[in-house]
Order: C-alpha cells, then sequence, then structure tokens
C-alpha cells in the first residue's frame, strides 16, 4: 500500500518503487524466521494448528537516506474503517483479503455492476491495477500522450477501469485455471509493448499491456 507520493519521492532520488517494497519484504521474512519458534509455541494452544492464523502490522519509517527501519510489530492492530476513515479502503481490503487466504471469505458475485461503492473498492481499487508507475508521473502521460499511458488512471474511461478491475478479479479468483488469452509470458518481458500487438483490437491491446506490466512488477502476474 505504497502510495503515488511516496512512489515520486523515490523517483526523485532514482530509487526503484520496487526496490522499497522488497526491503520490506526482505524484513517480513527475516522477522518471521527469528519468531518462528515463538509461532509454533503459540500454535500448541490450539487443537487444530491449520485454523490458526494471526494478522500483524509491521510499521515502517525511511530516514532521509531512505533507510528502512523497522519500528514495531503490533500484534493488535487497530483497523477500524469507521475510526480511521481516509484508510478505510485500506483496511477493509486487509481484512477481507486475510480472511479470503484463510479460506473464512469470498467473493462470488460475477460482476461488479451490482456491487456497492465501498465494497467494489474492498474487492479491487484503482490502487490495485496501478501499472506503469513511473510512465504514469511522466509529463508525456500527464498530456496522454501515448499508448502507454492508457493504462494511466488520468488517461483511461471509467468503462476501461472496470474491465481491468474485472480481469484483476479474475485473475486473483482463478484457481488451478490457466490464462490463454493474452498469450502467458514464460518470463519477465522487456516491455510493455509488443510486436504481437499489431492483431489485436485496441480494447485487447490494453489488457495486453496491462498484463505485461503487471509480470514486470510480479512474476505471478506472467501466467
Amino acid at each position: 500500500f505504497l502510495s503515488l507520493s511516496l512512489f515520486c519521492l523515490l523517483s526523485s532520488f532514482v530509487i526503484s518503487f520496487f526496490f522499497i517494497s522488497f526491503l520490506f519484504s526482505v524484513v517480513f521474512l527475516q522477522v518471521t524466521q527469528a519468531k518462528e519458534n515463538d509461532i509454533k509455541s503459540a500454535m500448541s494452544s490450539y487443537p487444530w494448528h491449520s485454523s490458526f492464523f494471526e494478522l500483524v502490522r509491521f510499521d515502517f519509517v525511511l530516514d532521509e537516506m531512505l533507510n528502512v527501519w523497522l519500528m514495531e510489530v503490533n500484534m493488535s492492530p487497530n483497523l477500524s474503517s469507521a475510526m480511521h476513515a481516509e484508510n478505510a479502503r485500506m483496511y477493509e481490503q486487509v481484512v477481507y483479503n486475510t480472511l479470503a487466504l484463510v479460506g473464512l471469505a469470498r467473493w462470488t458475485a460475477g460482476t461488479l455492476n451490482s456491487v456497492e461503492s465501498a465494497e467494489k473498492d474492498m474487492l479491487v481499487s484503482d490502487q490495485d491495477i496501478a501499472a506503469v508507475h513511473e510512465e504514469c508521473v511522466t509529463a508525456e502521460c500527464g498530456q496522454c500522450a501515448n499508448v502507454v499511458c492508457s493504462l494511466c488512471r488520468q488517461c483511461r474511461s471509467d468503462p476501461q477501469t472496470d474491465e481491468l478491475k474485472l480481469a484483476f478479479l479474475e485473475h486473483i479468483n482463478r484457481g488451478n485455471f490457466r490464462r490463454v488469452v493474452p498469450t502467458p509470458l514464460l518470463k519477465r518481458p522487456s516491455s510493455v509493448m509488443s510486436s504481437s500487438d499489431h492483431s489485436l483490437s485496441a480494447p485487447n491491446k490494453v489488457i495486453a499491456m496491462w498484463f505485461r506490466a503487471k509480470c514486470l512488477d510480479d512474476l505471478a502476474w506472467c501466467t
């Protein structure tokens, strides 16, 4: 849940948005490994270990040199969307996705049209479908001057945004199914553009570019 303002700050330091995210992931791994025995000990109090899960919050700060520092791990984070309205969408997504991960919640509706606005954002928000972050903050995409800019929020139409949100939900809820179109990527692409797009319709070109952009961010989106 890194903000666009933080992304712009990192860009001014010529530091990758995703490098900072990677550093956060390294800290998560180190803390989890260091506390593995404590977690096992806590689980021993429960007769059904497979039903055990815990939601914690890692609080980080960045210093003036953009070094990552872990301040604390909160074992009982306040995720009240009523108390902190400005964080409501983020909190609701954290709770919903945690419950979905452990099998206690699942969205089964086939369309977003009948879902309330707040519930839509909990399931999939504009931030979830964000792509080509570096391009979207350029002056060129401020004018929506090229085809890649069509992936940026300021250049998308509402129907295009809805299509990307549906694609996002299909991907994360696909189970054992695998994508056929757009063509799965066997490795991380060098660009969101591809010469193979010439045969696609304009809407499908946008979808294909979006999947490549997501693949550049996360290999789980490549296939």
